[in-house]
């Protein structure tokens, strides 16, 4: 669904089928609190690695 315009709602673009505001579903995730780093090959180049960070959450290091 997509929006219909501004106060219009949203409006399925295959089917037609219309709806008044947005439904909130819950996604399930295996993602655990704390800091996740990227794989080298995709940091920038003004990122630090988080082994030099000193960080107090735990850290989940990539690859």
């Amino acid at each position: 669904m997509s929006s219909a315009g501004r106060n219009a709602g949203y409006r399925c673009r295959d089917c037609g089928t219309s709806a008044p505001g947005k439904v909130e579903q819950p996604v399930e995730r295996d993602l655990e609190p704390g800091w996740h780093e990227v794989p080298p090959c995709a940091r920038r180049h003004v990122a630090k690695p988080l082994v030099r960070g000193g960080f107090d959450a735990p850290t989940h290091p990539e690859r």
